[in-house]
Order: C-alpha cells, then structure tokens, then sequence
C-alpha cells in the first residue's frame, strides 16, 4: 500500500499521523513540504519504519516512510522536480519503482509549462525502467487536465480513480470546492483494489 500527504510547509498533528500510520500499515508513504516536522520525523519516530529524507534546498523537504526494505534517492531525470522522490523496492520477488511527484502549481504562464514538463519527465521516468512503476503524490492537475492526460498516456498508465469515481482532494478545508489534484498511477502490470482519502491534511 502506498500513499502521500501535502503538509504545504504547516504545522500538523504529527501524533495523530504516526497513530495513523500505525493503524494501516502502508508500504510506502510520503510526507511533501514537510519542513515543520523536519526536527521531528526522523529516526525510529514511526516504530517498523525507516524514514529518509530528501532535502532540497530550494523548498522543503520529502520524508518517504518504507516499511518494506528500500532504496530512497533523489530524481536523476532532468525535468522532474527536485521536491519528489525515487523509491525502488519489492513487493516479494517483484521489483517495483516509485515516483512520488510534487509539481508546481499553474499559477501563471510560466508555472504552467513547469508543470507540463514535469509530467513530460515523469512519462520519461516510467519508460525509461522495465520494472512495474507507480508514479503518485501532488500533481497539480486534474484528471481533465491535457498534461495530465498526455502523462497517462506517454506513459500507459492506469489511473487509481478508474472503477472508484472522482475523489476531491484538495483543499480538504472547502469540501464542496475541492478537485481531484493529488493521484496515483500505476503501469498495466499493476492494479488498485482500494483508494482512501481519509487521512486529513491540506492534501489527502
């Protein structure tokens, strides 16, 4: 099991997410924008979990939290952000990639073409690799969005939310205003038996 959440550099409840993480048991997780917890979410802070990070210093940092044995570094594909995260793994004998992406918001004209080349490397990242991939985390584009659809399919990756209906995520303080911005995609070989948004935060 996978998943992300965006603090967007603000404070949380940090024993309630550790609580969390507890109770489900992810593989995988990752924390985005996470500097408020940086002095705090290290270590063996989340009992059975190893917990690395990945500075940049033009933001903030990415904590990935891996329960299963992995390899944490920082993307190497020119166009990916450097606020995300590589995580190579296994799920038994299978070796499995990870992406976990954090794009900027299309704020302006110039912040759109950001954006749109970050999902361009992205789709690169996936072809580039034989292994099963799943890229996830804070895209900044709905599943409407041209961008995000050329990444499905550059890529040929299958949507989570397909079977599921549309999940708002953000922002998770205006419910009824929310859109879907926050995904998980995942190569053919791959499927999505579950997706929750219940854990709070300005993403889920």
């Amino acid at each position: 099991r996978v998943g992300h959440l965006n603090l967007q550099d603000r404070d949380g409840d940090l024993g309630r997410f550790v609580d969390w993480i507890l109770d489900e048991q992810p593989d995988v997780f990752v924390v985005l924008e996470a500097t408020r917890w940086s002095d705090d979410l290290y270590g063996d802070a989340v009992p059975g979990y190893t917990i690395t990070r990945v500075p940049d210093r033009s933001f903030s940092d990415v904590v990935v939290l891996t329960r299963l044995p992995a390899e944490v570094s920082a993307p190497e594909v020119p166009g990916l952000p450097r606020t995300s995260a590589v995580i190579r793994t296994r799920i038994g004998d299978q070796p499995v990639r990870l992406l976990a992406l954090h794009t900027v918001r299309p704020t302006s004209p110039r912040s759109y073409e950001r954006r749109g080349l970050a999902l361009e490397a992205a789709a690169e990242w996936v072809r580039d690799g034989t292994e099963p991939a799943i890229v996830f985390g804070d895209l900044n584009a709905t599943p409407w969005n041209a961008p995000f659809k050329t990444l499905i399919d550059d890529a040929d990756l299958r949507d989570s939310l397909t079977g599921h209906g549309v999940q708002p995520t953000w922002p998770t303080s205006v419910p009824l205003a929310a859109i879907p911005i926050d995904h998980l995609l995942m190569t053919k070989e791959l499927t999505a038996d579950r997706k929750s948004t219940r854990l709070n935060s300005s993403h889920t």
